[in-house]
């Protein structure tokens, strides 16, 4: 089983908007930009976000999307399963009436079932706020050519002293 690019992207971008824009609109181009996503593809990832009732749209100059759920309720499985569709892993699983030679004497159909249903429990049980959670645990790897255009972060090198920071307006959004 494997999720396409396209999977990967709508649970990149509704991570990036619980991130950074939680309750108000982001455009998709600021989306693509923080995730590295081409701009066209990411439009049909956000259709598709829109169409399973996971996002909002909003028109106008600071229109863009926003999650129509909060974070904590919105697992992975659901991105997934709105951008994928249904997560399956041998047709033979959801087929009613079953159309397999061996019919319901069938028990890889039984164990493909069980695992199927292990992958569906697992990623709905990863929420959006969990990812973000996750993600505040990382740092970014340190860039040195970046930190020496910063006058702060020459003196953290010189002395040793790690300075206090903003966090990256990109980031965080403060109230």
């Amino acid at each position: 089983m494997r999720f396409s690019a396209k999977g990967e992207y709508g649970v990149r971008a509704v991570l990036d908007i619980a991130l950074n824009s939680p309750g108000e609109p982001v455009q998709v181009r600021e989306i693509a930009r923080r995730q590295n996503i081409p701009e066209r593809f990411l439009e049909h990832v956000m259709s598709s976000l829109k169409k399973g009732g996971l996002v909002e749209s909003y028109r106008g100059a600071q229109g863009g999307y926003a999650l129509s759920r909060d974070p904590a309720g919105l697992s992975l499985a659901d991105v997934l399963q709105a951008v994928e569709g249904p997560i399956v892993l041998a047709e033979c699983v959801n087929q009613e009436p079953l159309r397999c030679d061996a019919g319901e004497l069938c028990v890889i159909r039984d164990v493909w079932r069980d695992v199927q249903k292990a992958v569906l429990d697992a990623l709905a049980a990863i929420s959006i706020a969990d990812l973000c959670a996750r993600y505040s645990g990382k740092r970014a790897p340190f860039d040195l050519d970046l930190a020496l255009e910063d006058e702060a972060a020459v003196e953290e090198l010189a002395t040793g002293e790690l300075a206090t920071e903003e966090p990256a307006a990109d980031l965080v959004k403060e109230k």
